[in-house]
């Protein structure tokens, strides 16, 4: 007969409320015999699942018999997703963050050993209060040197606009970080209704995270709308449906950097003029700017286009399209994905660095979360690309 270990039910509540899971969600899991699930749920466990509970919730296998949850700090970061839909913040988005804080430790240190540890002074230069979004936005475009007109013009593919934004702000300092997993784990993918991307604000190392899972045209938006938190020096999870006043500038400047009024306007009227559906017209007009209908839609609220309940619309419909994306997401080449996880500049330093043994191959594949082989083997396939 296999022992049986009693957990307290709020112990239980608490690691599924990490994982962002009811606790019957959590008890399927675990158990794939129906009858068993309610034995799971009064904290019966095998000591298999209490093990595999230990590793999940990232604490010691002793912490799973107290009366309450345990008291664990994790890394603070301001919440802007204050709508009712939002869901909690969970282990994993803290695992991505507790990361991200690490990479940056570390790309300052190296800046300090390089003698190049220098203030950089976009971060922080306005205050949303008290300055307006499109003249934070052209100041945006300005510092990287980016004209609306001819990116437009030039570009026809999302993949490469993005590409190529990144590498500006990149440029400029700012670590950008793009992914859908907690740091190389496949088994863990983040979800976009928790969070579409987040902002460090430090005046030396600027760090911008991306969820990859979001549709380019989407995550396009969401990194402008993380530059701007840095250009204001808010740092914070992000949410575009927030009616948060700062949320809803950091909306506004990146709307006006991919769609300026005068430009928008006029593309409104020329689309108003062939489609009586304003969602036609929505739908077209993103596709001009490269953008996502939702950024389209949220701009169109804010010029007075359409009322308010069309970002409802336009969300539903993304959410559907989301659902069909992720049935189809069979991954792609790993090694073209791990420089975008760990930010193009970073992992191009941390390579370097490797190679003129100035750090350990173990520290580099622990800060890349790769084996020894994968980080050699990676230099000589991207040297030339990153």
């Amino acid at each position: 007969m296999s022992i049986e270990f009693q957990i307290s039910k709020p112990v239980l509540t608490w690691i599924a409320d990490m994982q962002a899971k009811d606790v019957h969600t959590l008890a399927q899991e675990f158990v794939s015999d129906e009858k068993k699930i309610e034995k799971f749920l009064n904290g019966l466990v095998t000591k298999t699942q209490a093990l595999k509970l230990a590793k999940l919730a990232k604490i010691p296998f002793g912490f799973l018999f107290l009366d309450k949850p345990p008291k664990i700090t994790h890394p603070t970061l301001p919440d802007f997703r204050n709508t009712l839909e939002a869901e909690p913040l969970s282990n994993d988005f803290y695992e991505v963050l507790e990361d991200i804080n690490n990479k940056i430790d570390w790309y300052k240190d190296f800046l300090k050993e390089e003698d190049i540890l220098d203030k950089l002074d976009f971060v922080g230069r306005f205050d949303y209060k008290e300055s307006t979004a499109e003249y934070v936005a052209k100041d945006i475009a300005a510092s990287i040197g980016y004209n609306i007109h001819t990116k437009l013009s030039k570009t026809n593919n999302k993949d490469t606009y993005f590409s190529e934004l990144v590498s500006k702000f990149e440029n400029i300092g700012i670590l950008v970080f793009q992914s859908g997993i907690v740091k190389n784990n496949t088994k863990k993918t983040l979800s976009v209704k928790e969070f579409r991307g987040f902002a460090i604000t430090d005046k030396y190392a600027p760090a911008i995270f991306i969820n990859s899972k979001d549709e380019k045209s989407a995550q396009l938006f969401t990194l402008l709308h993380e530059v701007a938190h840095l250009w204001i020096g808010q740092e914070g999870v992000s949410n575009w449906y927030s009616k948060n006043k700062l949320e809803t500038f950091c909306n506004k400047v990146a709307a006006h950097f991919f769609m300026p009024d005068d430009m928008f306007k006029s593309e409104w009227q020329k689309k108003a003029d062939i489609f009586t559906d304003k969602l036609d017209i929505i739908n077209e007009i993103s596709k001009f700017f490269k953008v996502s209908s939702l950024a389209t839609v949220i701009k169109a609220v804010h010029l007075n286009f359409v009322p308010s309940d069309y970002i409802n619309i336009i969300r539903k419909h993304i959410d559907k399209q989301l659902l069909k994306n992720k049935s189809k997401d069979r991954g792609g080449n790993p090694y073209a994905s791990y420089p975008l996880r760990n930010s193009k500049r970073l992992t191009k330093i941390i390579l370097t660095q490797t190679l003129n043994q100035h750090i350990l191959i173990t520290d580099a594949a622990k800060l890349l979360n790769l084996k020894p082989t994968t980080v050699m083997n990676l230099y000589g396939i991207i040297q030339d690309k990153i």
